[in-house]
C-alpha cells in the first residue's frame, strides 16, 4: 500500500522544484510531498503554485507524462504543450 503525505515548509536551505525545476530559495514556503510504498520512498519539492497546477492536470497530459518516460518543458505554475498539442493536431 502506497501513502502520501503534503505538508506546506520553510525551506532551509535551497531545493529545485520538480515541476518546474526552478530554484525554491532559503527561507521560502514550499510544498513538500513524501510517499512510501514498502521498500521504496521519497520525496518531492513544488512551489505552491507548481503544486496547484500539477493538481489541474487534466488525465491526458498525465497519460502523455507517463509515456514520454520524463517530465515536458514547464513554466512556473502551467505547462507549455505546444509540442504536444502540435503532435496531435
Amino acid at each position: 500500500m502506497t501513502s502520501w503525505a503534503h505538508r506546506v515548509v520553510k525551506a532551509r536551505r535551497r531545493h529545485r522544484c520538480l515541476w518546474c525545476k526552478e530554484r525554491i530559495h532559503k527561507g521560502t514556503l514550499y510544498v513538500l510531498e513524501t510517499y512510501a510504498d514498502g521498500s521504496e520512498h521519497g520525496r518531492n519539492r513544488y512551489h505552491p503554485e507548481c503544486r496547484a497546477a500539477v493538481q489541474r492536470m487534466d488525465r491526458d497530459e498525465v497519460a502523455w507524462w507517463n509515456d514520454e518516460g520524463c517530465i515536458p518543458e514547464y513554466v512556473r505554475g502551467g505547462t507549455i504543450l505546444k509540442e504536444h498539442a502540435e503532435k496531435d493536431a
